[in-house]
């Protein structure tokens, strides 16, 4: 169905994918529900992935712009683990660069007023669109929004780490990631302007389920033990449908103020899953 805000002008999304398979597609739906055109750039990506990607393009074959990384992946990054996150670490940069490439050439055919650039593994909350329109009508020429963690549970939140990132722009055709200056701030905006800083609107998908958690734990080498001792909120309903002060209610504040609402750790949940899940009538997710 149509979005029923900012009908007026044109909105593209981009994602890039790699090996994620099913994953993907909570952002893709995501995307596609919103946005007038999508750009997806499949790097190191599997079979599954790619027999995904394609599905979407035989789905919205006017919408959706494919393109291949020409940045080479050596057979060692997909045997180790850690070794996907560091290669794509190490040239994110002209990675991303790829997908500008493309923009600009689609921009060429019709231009795009806004672009919202998510990573594969993010959606955004049900009430993220009202921002959007606000965003639009302002002075504010990028977005870096906050992300918050989900586990097993769309009721259950973990502590995140992850500082606000750069996800939404009013689009500029000299957009580029190089210089690289992390934590997607792109030229020009990383010079221009303040960016509009939004927490709790983006959920990070990647501990959702056991399947994802080892996903991400083979990619980037992570381990269980480097969490178990982070807290967890259990929420009323599901994140996606609480507005971001509600959000806020369950997360620590600016410069770890502490948050309202009480916690306890990972550990602790993981310890006596079955009892929480009753008490808070939690919706479990499957791997």
């Amino acid at each position: 169905m149509p979005r029923d805000v900012l009908q007026n002008i044109n909105v593209v999304g981009a994602t890039m994918v790699y090996q994620e398979g099913e994953q993907c597609r909570w952002s893709l739906d995501w995307l596609y529900n919103f946005c007038d055109r999508v750009v997806i750039l499949l790097d190191n990506y599997n079979k599954e992935t790619e027999k995904i990607i394609l599905e979407y393009k035989e789905k919205y074959p006017d919408r959706t712009y494919i393109i291949y990384s020409t940045i080479p992946v050596s057979e060692k990054v997909n045997r180790i683990r850690g070794q996907m996150k560091k290669r794509f670490k190490q040239n994110q940069d002209v990675i991303r660069e790829q997908v500008f490439h493309e923009l600009r050439r689609i921009h060429k055919i019709k231009p795009i007023d806004l672009l919202i650039f998510p990573d594969s593994d993010e959606i955004f909350i049900d009430s993220f669109p009202k921002y959007l329109e606000t965003f639009w009508y302002s002075n504010f020429d990028h977005m870096m929004v906050g992300l918050v963690d989900v586990f097993d549970s769309f009721q259950i939140l973990m502590r995140s780490a992850m500082a606000p990132h750069g996800r939404v722009y009013r689009f500029k055709p000299e957009i580029t990631n190089i210089p690289w200056k992390g934590r997607t701030r792109y030229l020009p905006y990383y010079y221009e302007k303040r960016p509009w800083k939004l927490r709790h609107v983006v959920v990070h998908l990647c501990y959702l389920t056991e399947g994802y958690r080892e996903k991400r734990r083979f990619a980037d080498n992570g381990k269980l033990h480097e969490i178990i001792n982070k807290n967890v909120w259990f929420l009323p309903q599901d994140v996606r449908t609480m507005d971001r002060e509600e959000i806020a209610r369950y997360q620590p504040g600016p410069h770890n103020y502490p948050a309202e609402m009480p916690s306890i750790t990972l550990g602790e949940y993981l310890e006596n899953k079955d009892y929480y899940v009753k008490k808070y009538n939690l919706k479990l997710w499957n791997s």
